[in-house]
């Protein structure tokens, strides 16, 4: 991540998720290295988006009442 801090890397991270590409697992272009704290901030930034995108919203139709007007 670009926080402007220099940081040792820690984790290999996978552009392309491992569980859903694993013939890329080991290829370099999709592999970046990562200090904990971002690969953590990441995932769990990714995850809060998934969550939102996953959420159910129900959609009511209302019409006006005619008689009331």
């Amino acid at each position: 991540m670009n926080n402007k801090r220099i940081r040792k890397a820690e984790v290999v991270h996978h552009l392309k998720e491992l569980r859903d590409y694993p013939s890329l697992a080991l290829e370099l272009s999709n592999l970046i290295s990562w200090c904990n704290i971002c690969h953590t901030s990441h995932h769990k930034n990714g995850e809060i988006k998934q969550q939102i995108a996953n959420k159910k919203i129900d959609i009511v139709e209302t019409k006006i009442n005619v008689e009331i007007i």
